[in-house]
């Protein structure tokens, strides 16, 4: 066998090392879609806040989602400084209702009512989907009047 011989071995086989990489290179990106999309719909948690909410917004360079952030009530220290615990959350831009929420939304900021906010909490978030893994499914005025206390 003399080196002519081993060249052209070698370049026989370069193709099928090409490929071969290629299609591994393929299969790792569809695996890595395929299991975040997954992850994308995997319930992890569900509950209610109450606060106030100060911000809604439409946001995103290529996909608009609906961010927002909710006052909760109590303080939250940080150091040296004290400020109100804020809590982050989107509106699913899959939801057919986002816009109407949204509209609702604003309008409980517009007169500065408190309210429950009933959420989803996702594992993971897609970019086009949401900007938070917290996602609001409804919002209902709190009642000002507390129960009260049984004696």
């Amino acid at each position: 066998m003399d080196i002519d011989d081993i060249q052209n071995n070698i370049s026989e086989h370069k193709g099928c090392w090409e490929c071969g990489c290629l299609t591994a290179i393929v299969a790792a990106v569809a695996l890595s879609i395929g299991s975040c999309s997954l992850l994308n719909h995997v319930e992890y948690g569900d509950g209610v806040r109450a606060g106030m909410i100060n911000k809604i917004s439409k946001r995103g360079y290529i996909w608009k989602t609906y961010e927002g952030q909710m006052a909760l009530e109590g303080l939250a220290s940080h150091g040296e400084s004290i400020g109100a615990n804020v809590w982050d959350f989107s509106l699913d831009s899959n939801d057919p209702n986002a816009e109407e929420l949204a509209k609702q939304i604003q309008g409980y900021i517009d007169s500065g009512t408190k309210v429950k906010a009933t959420y989803t909490q996702k594992w993971t978030s897609w970019p086009p989907r949401a900007g938070t893994d917290y996602y609001i499914k409804k919002v209902t005025p709190v009642n000002s009047h507390s129960p009260k206390a049984k004696k």
